[in-house]
């Protein structure tokens, strides 16, 4: 054995029996370390609570490319998302989902994309969801984000598994996680083996994307995707629905320019036009029009002329166009233009009715352009187009006045001219007509018509109260009785309207106990019983008032309160105004108290304080009314107005308290209430009657100077009985010379009456007899004359002043007699009222005499005098 033989054997028993079990110990021990560390965790956490991680559970499945999770390998996790780990490794994603929804939004915000990505494979692989996680999943929204699908899809996509990616998609949908591009395009990918499955997908995403439409370059990823699986079918599917997309995708814009145009945002409008321009492709019509029609919402009648002049050059205008156009120029105010569109319209065909007709037609009719309004309906019925009930109605809006009445008879032959059968849309219109022009005749004829065609049951309830109040007002109570009747007897159920025209007809008729009677009978019928409401009682009580029956107001106030009728403000101010008319103001407290008694309670307002004022002023209770009308300023927060003002200036010209009035009209200045023609010729008359004449020529010059109004003719008629009764006479005759020269007033009857009145009253006969030829418009005078109609004067003071002159100078007053007699038509003998007026036949002039109420009777605080007049 040689040396070296005898070392090499020595080295092996020392590897053997030293060496070996050494480095075996050593490598048992790293070994058992390794997996102890690789189970427990053992010294991964780190100091900052944040520890790094290997693979978290493959879930169930070994993944065979360490290579391509070592960034996942790597991922953070924050110790609140410990036990989404804990629980994701054993399977229990109902306690996963539990412990991702008990996070915060911060917490959750913070989620890693990977974890994410893990829960959703979990839940992809499941083969069935139990219910608990569905209805957990649905509670999801914003738990999860669109890159944890997409990483989660990527995976499910490389394995191919057509299943995995059909519930992945599902889950998406459930959680409420955002669809991207690559997430769809990526799953589409995993149906690659499955060709049917594949298409039954793309269905379903094509279905689903109704609401919000795929973009263009999606289609384009799921058509490559499918072109790449093999599936051309489904790949062409995918690209029809491009198309239909595109098509709703443009009238979606269209109505975003339709939207922009009613609110008056022509620049949004405009915008997505241009935009929808720029894109390419041709434009469809619809958003042409949309736009066209933005334009003239907006009044940008320039730009929309140019949109229709560039649809014209695309051929591809219709009938829309072409009547957005006629609305654009009856915006414009431009019938002629619209005229002509009209006719273009006619020769291409686009007029199949005449509804383009009637919409110029109805602004013809509104302009008052009644030789348009003809020349419209003779190119209507040249063009082949023939009148019917709504061309008449149209018309009929046209007449407002009783002066057309021809225009109305025109109207009426046309509707017959064309033999059409009158419906109750035209009868409603003819209605409204006659009650404003007053041909009640005419209407009753139509209505007998109307009868024996069509039938009244078709008429309506508010059309019978239309005629009832007209007939009412006409005093045709006989008419008004048959149109209630045929009403109930053809079963048409009135309306609150309706019965409340029916007691007003009564009402105004003096019917009053048969109104009372037919309030009755609609209380009694439990089903109109709530048209027995308080307008008309209301209505009944003023009736009443009228005829100072406040016995009966009194009555009809107690059963509406037995019978639990909800009264208002207006209610109790009726009440009211028949206490101060009937002299009743001791009743007043009582009904202030039932005002605020009643449920909801009624407030006073300023007509429930004027109207107790005027009833103390009424009364002659001045002090009261002062009183009350103190204690209002105190307690209430209501003004008090120029009404309740003048109120209280009349009740002081009645007692002659000229102090009080002064002092309410200093308050009324200091509290901003300006006065009125009204209030001033109070304040004359009471001026007048203290003997401050100057005073009162003062204030009519300054307070009418002062407050921006003109002084009117009952402002001078109470000037002028002052005067009178001042005994200044040529004062009152200059007076009426300054007011002929006004052109501002136009004078009336009365102040003539007045001046010949108090001319008579101080034996002035001759110049009594020059302002009757004055009034009268005839020669022999030197007074000023004013207007271009002669006026006259009232009967009694026309018949004194005669007498009078045959006592002293009857060549005189025959000469006047014969004059009025030949010029104007005026018999003196029939100065009572009774005669008839020649010349009114003749000339058209009409003079209706009226009682005088001698020479004191100035205009009243009333208001304007109600005397008759000269009417050309």
């Amino acid at each position: 054995m040689t040396t070296s033989a005898v070392a090499s054997y020595g080295l092996m028993d020392l590897w053997e029996a030293i060496i070996a079990p050494f480095f075996s110990e050593i490598l048992m021990f790293v070994m058992a370390a390794l997996v102890y560390v690789l189970f427990t965790g053992f010294g991964w956490k780190h100091p900052q609570k944040k520890v790094k991680t290997k693979d978290i559970a493959n879930v169930g499945r070994p993944n065979p490319s360490l290579k391509k999770q070592k960034d996942a390998l790597a991922e953070e996790l924050m110790e609140v998302h410990q036990p989404v780990v804990l629980h994701l490794r054993q399977g229990q994603f109902d306690k996963v989902l539990e412990a991702l929804q008990n996070l915060s939004e911060e917490d959750a915000a913070a989620l890693p994309s990977s974890l994410a990505s893990k829960v959703l494979l979990g839940l992809a692989r499941t083969p069935q969801l139990s219910e608990d996680i569905t209805f957990q999943l649905m509670d999801f929204a914003g738990r999860l984000n669109s890159t944890a699908l997409e990483l989660a899809a990527a995976e499910a996509s490389r394995w191919r598994n057509v299943a995995a990616c059909r519930q992945l998609y599902n889950v998406a949908g459930l959680a409420s996680i955002p669809k991207t591009e690559r997430s769809i395009t990526l799953l589409v990918r995993g149906h690659s083996k499955d060709l049917p499955a594949l298409r039954e997908f793309v269905e379903e995403v094509i279905s689903s994307s109704s609401d919000t439409p795929m973009s263009r370059s999606m289609r384009d990823g799921i058509v490559a995707a499918c072109l790449a699986a093999g599936a051309t079918d489904a790949a062409q599917l995918v690209k029809e629905s491009g198309q239909h997309t595109a098509a709703a995708d443009m009238n979606r814009q269209a109505k975003f320019i339709s939207n922009y145009g009613k609110d008056g945002n022509l620049q949004a409008a405009l915008s997505t036009f241009q935009t929808l321009k720029a894109a390419g492709g041709t434009l469809h019509v619809v958003v042409y029009n949309c736009t066209l029609d933005a334009c003239v919402e907006c009044r940008d009648f320039k730009r929309a002329f140019e949109i229709f002049a560039e649809i014209k050059d695309s051929s591809l205008a219709d009938v829309v166009t072409y009547n957005t156009m006629l609305k654009a120029y009856i915006a414009k105010r431009d019938p002629e233009s619209a005229r002509k569109l009209l006719s273009e319209m006619s020769s291409k065909g686009f007029i199949k009715n005449c509804g383009a007709y009637h919409n110029l037609l109805h602004f013809l009719v509104q302009s008052g352009d009644n030789r348009g309004v003809w020349k419209l309906i003779d190119q209507m019925v040249a063009c082949g187009h023939a009148v019917n009930a709504v061309t008449c109605a149209i018309i009929l809006k046209g007449i407002l006045t009783r002066s057309q009445y021809s225009e109305l008879t025109r109207i009426l032959g046309l509707f017959e001219a064309s033999g059409l059968v009158m419906d109750e849309v035209l009868f409603a219109s003819l209605v409204e007509v006659c009650v404003r022009c007053g041909s009640l005749d005419m209407l009753w004829k139509y209505l007998k018509e109307f009868d024996k065609h069509t039938g009244m049951q078709t008429i309506s309830a508010p059309t019978y109260g239309s005629m009832i109040k007209a007939f009412g007002q006409a005093r045709d109570i006989e008419r008004v009785r048959g149109l209630w009747s045929q009403m109930t007897a053809c079963k048409v159920k009135p309306t609150a309207i309706t019965a409340g025209c029916m007691v007003e007809a009564l009402v105004h008729n003096h019917c009053l106990d048969e109104a009372c009677d037919l309030v009755n009978m609609i209380y009694e019928d439990e089903e109109l019983r709530p048209l027995a409401n308080t307008v008309i009682y209301s209505s009944i009580i003023k009736g009443y008032t009228v005829l100072k029956q406040y016995n009966k107001v009194s009555a009809i106030y107690q059963e509406m309160k037995a019978r639990k009728i909800q009264s208002n403000t207006i209610t109790f101010n009726t009440v009211l105004n028949a206490m101060a008319t009937c002299g009743m103001m001791c009743e007043v407290p009582q009904l202030l108290d039932d005002m605020s008694k009643c449920v909801p309670p009624a407030e006073p307002d300023i007509v429930t304080y004027s109207t107790i004022v005027k009833g103390y002023c009424i009364a002659g209770n001045l002090t009261a009314a002062l009183q009350f009308f103190e204690d209002m300023k105190k307690t209430s927060k209501v003004a008090p107005d120029e009404v309740m003002y003048n109120s209280l200036l009349d009740g002081c010209a009645k007692q002659q308290c000229l102090d009080e009035a002064l002092k309410l009209l200093d308050e009324m200045q200091q509290n901003k209430v300006a006065p009125s023609n009204f209030t001033l010729s109070i304040l004359v008359k009471l001026l007048g009657r203290s003997r401050r004449l100057n005073q009162a020529f003062e204030m009519v010059d300054t307070m009418s100077k002062e407050h921006g109004f003109y002084v009117n003719v009952q402002v001078y008629t109470c000037l002028l009985q002052a005067c009178i009764n001042n005994r200044q006479m040529p004062r009152a005759l200059a007076l009426h010379d300054q007011i002929a020269s006004d052109e501002r007033c136009v004078l009336d009857q009365k102040i003539y009456t007045v001046l010949a009145s108090g001319c008579l009253r101080y034996g002035m006969l001759d110049m009594a007899v020059k302002v009757l030829r004055c009034a009268w418009h005839l020669k022999g005078h030197d007074l000023k004359q004013a207007g271009s109609r002669p006026l006259g004067v009232e009967a009694g003071c026309l018949s004194e002043i005669v007498a009078e002159l045959r006592k002293s100078n009857g060549a005189a007053a025959e000469e006047l007699v014969h004059d009025l007699k030949y010029h104007r038509g005026v018999t003196v003998a029939e100065h009572s009222g009774s005669y008839q007026n020649q010349y009114h036949q003749r000339r058209g002039y009409g003079y209706h005499p009226k009682t005088s109420g001698g020479a004191d009777a100035a205009h009243s605080t009333e208001g304007p005098s109600q005397s008759p007049s000269w009417n050309p």
